[in-house]
Order: C-alpha cells, then sequence, then structure tokens
C-alpha cells in the first residue's frame, strides 16, 4: 500500500532523453524528421516556413497568408476541405509567430492517404480568392474593434511597438490603418517568397511507417513554388521609443493593464539558461514572488507574470498584468521592489529548490508523449541549437547558486533598462 501521509521522494533529473528522429530527404531536398513514438494509430504532420512576422513588408500579411490556404485550392473549395477534415476526424492547425508559420495536421493513420492530397492542394495550390479574403479580412476587422476596447490587446499592440519601433517587423501591430492597406495582392506574392519547396521543414510524428513518408515524398517533393531563395540573413533595425516609461489613458475601465520588459538575449546565448531561471523566479509560476506580493498579498491582480518569449535573432523579457485602476501605480512599484530584491538579495536554500523541482518538472512535461517530443526537437532543427541544449539547461538548474542569480538580474533585468506601460486610467 502507497502511504498516503509520506510525501514521495523527489529525485534530481540529470538529462532529457530525447530520442534521436529518423532523418529523410524527399527528393526536391526538402528535409522530413520522423519520429515513431505510439501505440496509438495516430499521426501529426507539421510543416513548417520561415514565414513569419519578420518577413513581411506590412502589418497582418503573415498571419492572413496562413489563415488563407484553407480557404479554396485549385481542386477544393474551402467548404469542401472543411468536410473533408471533418468526415475523417482530423484536425487542421495553422498559425503564425514572430518567424515561422506552421500548417500541422492530426490524423488516425487509416485516414492519412485520404487527407494527404487535400494538405497537398491547401500547401501547394491555394487560390487566394478574391470573396473569400474580403470575408477573413471583414471577420478579422470585427474581431480587433471587439478586443481593441480591451486594455490589455491596447497594450501587447503597443509595447512591441515600443519596443521596436513600428518599422520593424515584430513592432507592426493591428490598426485601423492596417486592414485599410492590406491587399489580396500582398498575400499572394507574400506566398510566391515565403511557401517554397525551398523554404519548408516537416515534422512527422506519432505511430510512423515507410508508406506514410512515401506518400508525403509523392505529394510534396516535386519542385513546387516559385523557388524563391530565402535570406536567412535578413536584418532590420530596432528604433526604441526614445521614453521608458508610457501611458495610454482608457477613461471608465475598472482594470488597467501593465507591461513591463525588453529586448534581450535569445536562445543561443550561454545565459540564457539562467535568465530563464531568474524569470521564473520573480514571476514565472504560480508561486513566484509577483504573485505572492501583488496578488496574496496586496490584492491588485487575479494574475501576474513574467516571460521569457523567444524568437530567432532576439528575445522579450514581459512582465505582465491587468490591476486594479486605481492600483496601477502602486502595482508597478511593487514590480520594481521585487526586481530589486532579485538584484541584492540572495534567493534562500528553499525558494531556489522549489523552482529547480518546478523548472525540471515543466522540461519533464515538454517531451511527454510523441508529439511534445518531436516539438523540443521542432525547436532545437529551427533555432540552430545544439541536441545538448536541453541538457544544458538542466544542468544549469541543477548548479546555479543563489550568487547566480543577483548577477543575472543584475546584467538582464535592470530597473534602468526596463521599458514600462500602462494602459487605463
Amino acid at each position: 500500500m502507497v502511504n498516503r501521509v509520506k510525501m514521495p521522494k523527489i529525485s534530481i533529473i540529470k538529462r532529457v532523453e530525447l530520442l534521436r528522429p529518423q532523418e529523410y530527404i524527399l527528393d526536391n531536398g526538402i528535409k522530413l524528421y520522423s519520429l515513431s513514438l505510439s501505440s496509438q494509430d495516430i499521426i501529426k504532420i507539421n510543416f513548417v516556413f520561415d514565414a513569419g512576422k519578420y518577413y513581411q513588408m506590412k502589418s497582418l500579411t503573415a498571419n492572413l497568408t496562413v489563415e488563407m490556404l484553407k480557404e479554396g485550392t485549385k481542386n477544393y473549395s474551402s467548404i469542401e476541405i472543411a468536410n473533408l477534415i471533418d468526415y475523417y476526424g482530423a484536425f487542421l492547425e495553422l498559425n503564425s509567430d514572430f518567424d515561422f508559420a506552421e500548417i500541422s495536421l492530426y490524423s488516425l493513420n487509416k485516414y492519412i492517404d485520404k487527407l494527404i492530397p487535400v494538405l497537398a492542394d491547401i500547401i501547394k495550390y491555394p487560390m487566394f480568392f478574391d470573396n473569400e479574403f474580403e470575408v477573413l479580412l471583414r471577420n478579422k476587422y470585427n474581431a480587433y474593434k471587439v478586443n481593441n476596447q480591451k486594455v490589455m490587446f491596447i497594450a501587447r499592440q503597443n509595447f512591441s511597438k515600443i519596443l521596436f519601433g513600428d518599422k520593424h517587423p515584430y513592432g507592426m501591430g493591428e490598426s485601423e490603418e492596417s486592414y485599410k492597406d492590406i491587399l489580396r495582392n500582398d498575400i499572394v506574392e507574400f506566398y510566391k517568397k515565403q511557401y517554397t519547396y525551398k523554404n519548408c521543414r516537416i515534422y512527422l510524428s506519432g505511430k510512423v511507417n515507410d508508406d506514410i513518408v512515401k506518400l508525403l515524398n509523392n505529394h510534396f517533393g516535386d519542385k513546387w513554388g516559385e523557388g524563391f531563395q530565402l535570406n536567412k540573413d535578413l536584418k532590420y533595425k530596432i528604433n526604441p521609443s526614445d521614453n521608458k516609461r508610457h501611458i495610454i489613458n482608457v477613461p471608465n475601465v475598472i482594470q488597467s493593464a501593465i507591461r513591463i520588459g525588453k529586448i534581450t538575449i535569445d536562445r543561443r546565448d550561454a545565459d540564457f539558461h539562467k535568465l530563464s531561471i531568474v524569470t521564473t523566479i520573480l514571476g514565472g509560476y504560480f508561486g513566484s514572488r509577483l504573485q505572492k506580493n501583488i496578488r496574496e498579498e496586496k490584492g491588485y491582480t487575479y494574475g501576474i507574470g513574467s516571460v521569457l518569449i523567444p524568437a530567432r535573432y532576439h528575445s522579450l523579457f514581459i512582465i505582465s498584468s491587468e490591476v486594479i485602476s486605481e492600483k496601477s501605480r502602486l502595482a508597478v512599484e511593487e514590480v520594481y521592489n521585487e526586481i530589486e530584491k532579485l538584484c541584492n538579495k540572495e534567493v534562500s536554500k528553499e525558494e531556489l529548490e522549489r523552482v529547480k523541482n518546478y523548472i525540471s518538472g515543466q522540461i519533464l512535461k515538454s517531451i511527454d508523449g510523441p508529439f511534445a517530443m518531436m516539438n523540443i526537437i521542432k525547436i532545437i532543427k529551427e533555432y540552430e541549437l545544439s541536441d545538448s541544449y536541453y541538457d544544458n539547461y538542466l544542468e544549469t538548474v541543477n548548479n546555479i547558486k543563489p550568487i547566480d542569480i543577483i548577477e543575472t538580474a543584475k546584467k538582464y533585468i535592470d530597473i534602468n533598462s526596463l521599458y514600462e506601460l500602462i494602459v487605463g486610467r
């Protein structure tokens, strides 16, 4: 019998058991990474393109392009695509972020031969019909008008602009003008440049067999697309705001949104793991310092957190919350108080052990199952990290000392280096 009163022993995790994917090269040179690690007859096919915000010339372009892929192709209408996906019990996911656009299909193995031809049409032969574009643009504009009444949305849109400048792709937010300015032809041209076999990687996970690999080669192994050679060395000038403190007044709101942060080091920097640990201590889990102070002790908010958001060339250190409007200034001061403590006072042994155990558990959770493990492999490949990246993370977690926390906090989250935005009153 298990003794429910006695807490189980906490073991130190020293390394991440990542399986090495099998690598294939399609006839046209596309790299395909395959991980067969499932007893269930389910498969995930994930296509990755360098087609995120970083490569757009106009706001909205990257996101609209990936969403338009399913809105009608050479052989299927948007309704037919939706019906086929639904009929075979599959799920199609399309999204874009700072750097990448991804098209993912989840399916039972027994139907994959029916769905790969549809997926090929979606990726290789979208038509970008005028009426479908107009409907999608109108729906997104209506959603924007609703969201633009929310302080957190306004803060998110404007904080990126404060950090990067409105000419940098990462700083391009949604606006009334961006919806008027975007044209169908912008989407078409973006697709032609970014969605080609030369700019594509495939990640295959689940219960994989050779027949699925052959099917993918049959449908994606030709030289499709315009053949544009992507310039991965493309660099944009960062032009942050001259002011560190910003307020956007929104009358008659109960809560105000807070954003505090900066552009910082990327995943390949030697200090990134240490900064990740510092970020977790400050506000990266439910028992963090910001939660205890501003939520539990002060009662200013339902939740507050800090996070590192990685991109290919930069990362963002962000603290965000919605607080009682009358307490917004006090909440910001408490955030700075907690940062000052991190920069000047050693973390207790108990707190550091708690955070170490939390991070180790999160790493194990991130490799639980074939899809999750392949996602970790995808991060390593797409960000050009070493295969020992997560082992190095665990080593840093296990060996970091209180003095390392102080030095890292002083170096990367010094108060004078942070930008601040309050949206509300």
